[in-house]
């Protein structure tokens, strides 16, 4: 996609598309208007990305195709479609695999975790969160990766482990740190300040709410700001100090008054005439209770209703005017239970959902056991790899033995693809995976790192050990030969040890082992280098 016309304005896109004369470009501006809208106007936004999805189908735009079902599943998504939306996702997924879209699939299995987690099954979400966060790794995507920490934070946060999630949030806060996203850092406070309400820990949440604020007012978003001061003023009201939180809710209604926004304004007055009610002020919690009501019959929003009328019918029951009191408690009566039983219908679609996905969860269950696998070798790919040292790395927690890690890459492979071939760097890569296996044994950890390294590791081997094994492997390699253009050609290997022992992270670890083949290749190659 034309990377030009992702910043542009609704108004922009529109624009362009009036005078558009190629197919492609016309596909990739209809898509980007069905993302910008999906959410302001979702009935426009499917109109144009069901266009968009019409034209790539008829011109053969795989790309395009692609993120046009993306964008559909995730619309599908928010209206709680689920089926439909994995049906989209899948497709996505079948076509990023066939075109090495690592990129494209990342954000696919970001979109089915967060489908997982809206039907609740939060194991099945993690893994898929985890799945995206480790490509995204890999690609060095920390804006993407960014997103996968925080929702794999909010996935926790369902679950109801809030210390779990606040180590994800900080390692989220840390990268739009870095990148320097203000507006982003101020959502990220506002999901750890909730993970703080959580835990009962108001101190916390009140000091990562005001971070929130400040960041909305140096950059001006003002719904950001009445939104940080209305939980600030919810905490203050839980302490009991009634008056600072109406001040405050009395900011955050001006500001969404004069946005017009009218579920927000409907709120601010539920949440005034409580903090009036605690007071006792029953005149001005009546009024403030009456004109929430008015809003939120408008724009038929029960939770609000069921607040305000619960108000004033405590207003009337203590004014002694029994009548209107229990007029008023019918209506919340009324309005509690039609919320009960949407909640019913919403689980009884969700399990239904689930029975209908899964035929399709098991297709997703072959394809992420393949994506831990690379397809020319048959060894574990990076991610695969990931997951054993995750495992590795939890035994030795409970055992107190090493882990050896072993970094080793083919010498001059590039000259095998440049002058015979790719055909021949293919083979080469094939029996110097088999050997490596063959001499490892099954005790043992191997994958292809990437390109043309391989990542060996030794579960409760020191780095004396892993010195041996190296060599062993080196001299394996030496005696190999490849057929390349009708001649034998030799094959080499280089080896970099090092070990993992809980007193240093794993990356660093890994870092050693490959700052340790560096010197082998400087040091002459076909050799064995340990970390210093």
């Amino acid at each position: 996609m034309n990377s030009d016309i992702k910043n542009k304005t609704v108004d922009e896109l529109l624009g362009l598309l009036e005078n558009q004369s190629s197919k492609e470009m016309e596909a990739d501006i209809l898509c980007v208007l069905g993302f910008d809208l999906s959410f302001s106007n979702p009935d426009k936004a499917i109109e144009y990305l069901t266009r968009a999805l019409r034209i790539c189908e008829e011109i053969g735009y795989t790309a395009g195709i692609a993120d046009s079902l993306m964008n559909l599943g995730i619309i599908d998504n928010s209206h709680s479609n689920y089926s439909k939306a994995m049906e989209k996702f899948h497709r996505v997924i079948s076509i990023c695999e066939h075109s090495a879209d690592k990129d494209g699939l990342a954000r696919c299995f970001n979109n089915i975790g967060i489908v997982f987690r809206e039907l609740r099954e939060y194991s099945t979400g993690l893994e898929y969160f985890t799945l995206a966060m480790e490509i995204n790794r890999q690609l060095g995507n920390e804006v993407l990766l960014s997103s996968n920490l925080n929702n794999i934070g909010d996935t926790y946060y369902g679950l109801g482990d809030y210390d779990r999630a606040l180590e994800y949030y900080r390692e989220s806060l840390k990268i739009k740190e870095k990148l320097g996203e203000k507006s982003a850092q101020s959502k990220t406070y506002n999901n750890m300040a909730c993970a703080y309400l959580g835990k009962d820990d108001y101190d916390q949440a009140l000091k990562l709410f005001k971070m929130s604020e400040k960041i909305c007012e140096e950059l001006d978003q003002v719904e950001g700001i009445a939104d940080a001061c209305n939980n600030i003023g919810v905490i203050y009201r839980n302490l009991g100090d009634n008056e600072k939180a109406i001040e405050l809710f009395k900011k955050s209604h001006s500001i969404l008054h004069s946005l017009g926004l009218k579920r927000g304004i409907a709120g601010g007055y539920a949440n005034i005439a409580v903090s009036l009610l605690n007071l006792n002020e029953l005149d001005e919690a009546l009024d403030h209770a009456r004109k929430g009501l008015d809003v939120a019959d408008e724009i038929g929003d029960l939770s609000i209703q069921r607040t305000c009328n619960k108000v004033i019918s405590e207003i009337y029951e203590r004014k002694g005017r029994a009548t209107e009191a229990l007029k008023y408690y019918k209506e919340y009566k009324l309005a509690n239970d039609t919320i009960n039983d949407l909640s019913k219908q919403r689980e009884l679609s969700r399990l239904e959902t689930k029975f209908e996905m899964k035929t399709m969860r098991k297709e997703l269950e072959i394809w992420k056991t393949a994506s831990r696998i690379d397809h020319l070798t048959g060894l574990n790919n990076r991610m695969g790899l990931r997951e054993i040292i995750e495992r590795e790395i939890e035994q030795a927690g409970e055992t107190g033995k090493p882990i050896g890690i072993i970094m080793s890459d083919i010498d001059f492979f590039k000259s095998f693809n440049d002058n015979f071939g790719h055909d021949c760097g293919d083979a080469v890569l094939k029996i110097v995976a088999e050997n490596l296996k063959e001499e490892l044994g099954k005790e043992n950890h191997l994958g292809r790192w990437g390109g043309e390294e391989f990542l060996i590791i030794l579960p409760g081997q020191g780095i004396q050990r892993g010195s041996a094994v190296a060599e062993s492997l080196r001299k394996r390699i030496e005696a190999l030969s490849s057929e390349c253009s009708g001649k034998s050609r030799p094959i080499t290997m280089s080896f970099g040890v090092s070990q993992f022992d809980c007193s240093r992270d794993i990356e660093s670890c890994i870092k050693s082992a490959d700052d340790a083949l560096y010197r082998a290749k400087q040091n002459g190659r076909n050799r064995c280098e340990s970390a210093q």
